[in-house]
């Protein structure tokens, strides 16, 4: 089922519904090119490969349900879907992007930063609204779905939008730093590095560098003091394994994640969690 809808001015969103089951051979879906992007929830887990003109297939990709994948569609997509697939697929043209701007009175957005098997709590809430809506087409409310397709359109802006390069803007240091911490925030569960935070900021990896400076603590240990602080949330209230949360949390192995929240609260993990639950 597919449904579409304006937020603004004149640029549409397209919202389709997929569900279909995939044989043992896998399934090719081909995506054409077009000025826009294209953002996949994940309603079930899912398996699949990026695919390339001019390179080897991807290795497969576990997408967790309720993730994100989100891409440009300037060069087309394939990807090869190697299990059953249940998601949300949202096109989003890029001159939505500049309405999105005009209308809030912000600097443009140059680009959306690319990710894949992102968890992204806000796209999966609102996604909640939507479902209702696309089972039953007939009884759509237009104002609630022009109000959600908003909201959700806004939200990527915000999160992954790209600033564009020189052309004259100045940002001030406080607006860089929330761009960064607001990118940081949106990403900490996968492995970024300053070239995709400065990036998502707009500005050179020197400028960031300065500007955390200013704080007396780097934007990288921003990020560590921040993935500390989410895993305590699943230490406390779940079962999780130290290799669970290091990797739900963006560490690079469960030793980094240790040594790190050892660091930053005083106390191994394991200690801290049996503290909590005592």
């Amino acid at each position: 089922m597919t449904l579409s809808t304006t937020p603004l001015a004149s640029a549409e969103i397209t919202i389709t519904h997929m569900n279909f089951g995939v044989g043992p051979s896998g399934r090719t879906v081909v995506l054409p090119s077009s000025d826009g992007f294209l953002l996949l929830l994940y309603l079930a887990d899912t398996c699949h490969s990026d695919l390339w003109p001019n390179r080897p297939t991807s290795a497969k990709r576990l997408c967790r349900k309720g993730s994100i994948c989100l891409i440009s569609l300037r060069n087309g997509a394939s990807i090869q879907i190697h299990s059953d697939f249940h998601a949300l697929a949202f096109h989003m043209p890029s001159r939505l992007l500049d309405e999105l701007c005009l209308e809030a009175d912000e600097l443009p957005v140059a680009d959306l930063l690319t990710c894949r098997a992102v968890k992204d709590d806000v796209v999966w809430n609102l996604s909640a609204a939507l479902l209702p809506i696309l089972d039953a087409p007939k009884s759509v409310h237009r104002a609630l779905l022009q109000q959600v397709g908003l909201a959700l359109s806004a939200h990527i802006a915000h999160r992954y939008g790209c600033l564009p390069d020189g052309d004259g803007v100045v940002l001030s240091s406080a607006l860089r730093q929330k761009r960064a911490k607001d990118f940081m925030v949106a990403n900490f569960e996968r492995l970024v590095g300053l070239h995709d935070i400065a990036a998502a900021s707009g500005i050179a990896v020197k400028d960031l560098t300065d500007d955390f400076a200013e704080t007396g603590a780097g934007a990288l240990h921003w990020l560590t003091q921040y993935r500390v602080g989410r895993s305590k949330t699943y230490l406390k209230e779940t079962g999780m394994t130290l290799a669970e949360v290091s990797q739900r949390c963006g560490f690079t192995s469960a030793q980094d994640f240790v040594e790190e929240f050892t660091e930053v609260i005083g106390v191994p993990p394991v200690i801290w969690r049996t503290r909590e639950r005592h």
